[in-house]
């Protein structure tokens, strides 16, 4: 996918051999369509790693799925965009996945 390499070692900056702390969205689904773990990732400074990947545009706000911080991680998504920051410096409407061209038909980064 793209950006995936970036993305990785950004998420391995900020959390690789630090003792995290998961959280589980009480309101909503704990597992998705594949059976993945759907989970907030607070770091030991209280930085929530989800908030930071998306805000530094390291990563997509997965917005198919209704959940606790909806709102608020489609917002970070939008400042990033605006600012071009992480991917959408870069990124064409092709890059993206089906799943947010398909859900934005008028959207380009």
């Amino acid at each position: 996918m793209y950006f995936a390499r970036e993305s990785t070692e950004a998420a391995r900056r900020l959390a690789d051999g630090k003792k995290i702390t998961l959280y589980l969205d009480e309101k909503h689904e704990t597992r998705g369509k594949y059976g993945r773990l759907l989970a907030y990732v607070e770091l030991p400074d209280g930085t929530v790693l989800n908030e930071s990947l998306i805000s530094h545009g390291y990563a997509y706000a997965d917005l198919r799925f209704r959940h606790s911080y909806y709102q608020k991680y489609r917002k970070l998504e939008a400042a990033a965009r605006s600012l071009n920051k992480g991917l959408w410096g870069r990124a064409r409407r092709e890059d993206l996945p089906d799943w947010l061209r398909r859900m934005r038909p008028d959207f380009s980064p």
